[in-house]
């Protein structure tokens, strides 16, 4: 029916759904997922708003209260248990408890509102001090009673009075953490004036930081819709997750594109958001308390005592989450225009999230040959052997034990990818003990280093696919040429890529459980560059990835991927575009290690220093942009400024400065370059 088509509460849910009419705007979030606001949220954030009297009050007022109050009251240092869990900040970031932070906000909170106890013709709603809790539990998400003071700030901006413009000018500077860390480091004191807080014109964000700002935001907009208490409160963590760190990696890749810049200022976020990231994130809107909150008081009060099917939730409700599964209806997508969007002049940038973790640089073996590169062989990178290495953390080594595997696989009949035994011909054969992973490390900066672990049967199910679907024979432009549009256009859907696999594979012989297997990799690898989980990939660095399925050696998939990221074939890349070229390789490269395939269930392939697998936030997609974008900066800074050119004041390099750069020590920095030669380990003997 309509009705339930236009609202995407959950399935599962025993709430029945919206009507349309009720609805007032659904937001696309990550992972094709979506955020409903209905007139009933609308109602109760005005009754909030009115609770707590904030609309008389502009951001900097209440953070002028709010930082006072806490640091004349600084929360008691965490016990050893709670602080391996929670990182504290310093200045703007310091922690608040609870506590005090209801406190703080009750001492700039209108004197008429501080005591005012619960509406007896609004049962449903808190007492002023119980929303401050529940306000405060929703961003405790360590649930140790501390959170940072700015990110409690930057979800009070929303119900705060202002035009939405000058809510993110103000609360964007909140999270700009560097003066903080050098007054610290230098032990400064002195307090700025409030006309130096409010100046955002040298404040800028990294990646990390801007993730927090967004995040900020979209915490109180759950808390504030109904939606919520349909959701488990892992899903409305991962929701919020998912779709801070889309829209901050969208703005991170304009802004590096454009700027070659790994920091985004106000404005450089303004340009962004109007020039195509109100699509990312058109939820800031809601902002602006006009277009939607600012309702007719009596027609707020009615809805409220009217909603009787169930309770509106608390802010920052995250304890009165029901744990049910939400499978969403996303066919109604209400979102702003974009004239609406321009009229406030903001952008978002996205951060390749650093990864910090210190870690020791191995020691380096023998570099090659200085002239190891001959346009006339294939040496580009062929002195450098996997085998042998010993299987060190950190360096390359693999065992493969393909006698014994062979001589047990002789004892099973094959037939249609079965053995008669219901052994996947792919699958581990010998004990688990007898087998070693291939290793190899992944570095994001100087010190911060990477583990990655793939295990012996995962290369094994590698191996069966691409020869039983001939993809590891089939030329690098075959794949390419039909992965890029005739058109000229960017991006390539996935209903086209897989008519374009299905062609490229057409002549194999596998059977339904290989195919199967088959078409979950090839959407595995689909999906890890459709950035935006909208159905598209750009065609571009797509190409590039599946170059390392392809047949051919590794010098002529480095070259060809090298030449279609040349758009202007003057044979010349920049910053912007190295990073994508190395980022394409790496996501193939370890979603295919990774990504469940078939009756192969997902493997965890990244770990830390002490060999724990790294979880979390530390996610192979953060740490793939990470890697990418260390690799690159290294390699410009080692090539001679009379090497480079520059165009359009950008400067670029060519595949020469490149292979000069790896050949000369970069193998020790981006080792698994080696693994684009599928006979080193794919299809090793």
């Amino acid at each position: 029916s309509k009705s339930s088509s236009a609202t995407a509460t959950a399935t599962k849910s025993q709430t029945p759904p919206a009507p349309s009419s009720d609805v007032l705007f659904t937001f696309p979030l990550a992972n094709r997922q979506s955020l409903v606001v209905l007139r009933e949220d609308a109602a109760y954030v005005r009754t909030v708003v009115d609770q707590l009297g904030l609309l008389s009050l502009t951001p900097e007022e209440v953070w002028d209260g709010l930082y006072a109050h806490t640091k004349k009251n600084p929360p008691s240092p965490l016990s050893y248990r709670y602080s391996k869990c929670h990182k504290s900040a310093n200045g703007k970031g310091s922690d608040v408890d609870q506590k005090i932070f209801v406190e703080a906000i009750e001492k700039v909170m209108p004197s008429k509102m501080k005591n005012r106890k619960r509406n007896s013709s609004s049962s449903m709603m808190s007492s002023p001090q119980e929303t401050l809790k529940n306000f405060f539990q929703s961003f405790d998400l360590d649930q140790v009673d501390r959170v940072a003071a700015n990110q409690l700030m930057g979800g009070l901006a929303l119900l705060c009075g202002g035009k939405k413009s000058s809510k993110l000018a103000f609360a964007f500077g909140l999270f700009d953490m560097r003066e903080d860390t050098e007054m610290v480091s230098k032990k400064k004191n002195a307090k700025k004036s409030k006309a130096k807080q409010a100046n955002n014109e040298n404040k800028s964000l990294s990646g990390k930081e801007l993730f927090y700002f967004l995040r900020s935001f979209l915490i109180v907009m759950f808390s504030c819709c109904k939606q919520s208490l349909d959701l488990s409160a892992d899903d409305v963590s991962r929701y919020i997750s998912d779709t801070a760190n889309m829209a901050t990696d969208d703005v991170m890749r304009y802004q590096w594109q454009l700027r070659q810049s790994v920091r985004v200022n106000f404005d450089d976020f303004g340009e962004w958001y109007n020039e195509g990231g109100f699509e990312k994130a058109p939820w800031l809107e809601l902002l602006d308390l006009n277009k939607w909150v600012l309702l007719d008081q009596a027609k707020a009060e009615k809805m409220m005592t009217d909603s009787t099917q169930m309770s509106s939730p608390q802010i920052g409700g995250r304890r009165h989450l029901k744990d049910k599964s939400n499978n969403q209806d996303m066919n109604t997508m209400i979102s702003p225009t974009k004239k609406a969007i321009e009229d406030f002049d903001i952008t978002t940038c996205s951060p390749h999230l650093s990864l910090t973790l210190p870690l020791t640089i191995p020691q380096p073996p023998s570099p090659p040959p200085d002239d190891a590169i001959d346009p006339n062989t294939d040496t580009f990178f062929d002195d450098i052997e996997l085998d042998g290495i010993g299987g060190e953390i950190g360096d390359m080594g693999f065992l493969f034990h393909d006698t014994v595997e062979k001589e047990n696989e002789e004892k099973y009949q094959q037939k249609d990818g079965i053995s008669s035994k219901g052994v996947s011909p792919y699958r581990t054969i010998i004990p688990k003990e007898e087998l070693k992973p291939l290793k190899f490390q992944l570095f994001t900066n100087e010190s911060n280093v990477y583990t990655i672990s793939i295990s012996s049967q995962r290369v094994r199910l590698l191996k069966h696919l691409v020869t039983e679907s001939n993809l590891c024979n089939v030329a690098i432009s075959t794949v390419c040429n039909n992965i890029l549009p005739r058109d000229k256009s960017k991006q390539i859907s996935k209903d086209r890529f897989d008519s374009v696999m299905d062609e490229v594979i057409s002549d194999s012989n596998m059977s339904d459980q290989n195919q199967k297997s088959l078409n979950d990799l090839l959407c595995a690898i689909f999906n890890a560059f459709d950035f935006n989980k909208l159905g598209k990939a750009d065609a571009t660095e797509l190409a590039c990835g599946l170059t390392v399925l392809c047949g051919g050696r590794k010098s002529d998939k480095l070259e060809h991927a090298f030449e279609l990221l040349d758009k202007k074939k003057k044979g010349l890349v920049s910053r912007f575009q190295m990073v994508r070229y190395l980022q394409s390789f790496l996501l193939v490269l370890l979603n295919i290690s990774s990504c469940p395939i078939g009756s192969e269930s997902a493997e965890d392939i990244l770990y830390n220093q002490e060999g724990e697998k790294a979880l979390g936030n530390m996610t192979l997609a953060k740490v793939i942009c990470g890697a990418s974008s260390w690799a690159t900066e290294e390699i410009f800074k080692a090539t001679p400024n009379d090497k480079k050119a520059v165009q359009e004041g950008t400067e670029h390099i060519d595949f020469d400065n490149f292979a000069d750069w790896y050949t000369r020590g970069g193998y020790n920095r981006i080792a698994w370059i080696e693994l684009l030669d599928l006979r080193k380990w794919v299809l090793a003997e």
